[in-house]
């Protein structure tokens, strides 16, 4: 299993994130509290609305085969 953690500079950015993820993947992006997520067997990605109006995002990667496809979309947001 990856983790991986990263920051989205804005909400709206964040929520679209998101729904690229869930249609790039065929997943449903499911509401917990206020937070978003994506669960499947290969991968987990959670969005954490800040206060300060940015996400935090972490994703598990447990599937190995399509580690690269996801980081690919994360690539702009790591450090």
């Amino acid at each position: 299993m990856k983790r991986v953690k990263f920051r989205i500079p804005t909400w709206e950015e964040g929520t679209k994130f998101m729904k690229l993820i869930e249609s790039q993947f065929h997943a449903e992006i499911i509401t917990i509290d206020e937070d978003l997520r994506i669960e499947n067997d290969s991968f987990r990605l959670s969005c954490h609305f800040d206060s300060r109006e940015f996400c935090f995002m972490n994703l598990k990667i447990f599937d190995s085969k399509i580690e690269s496809e996801l980081l690919g979309y994360c690539i702009n947001y790591l450090k």
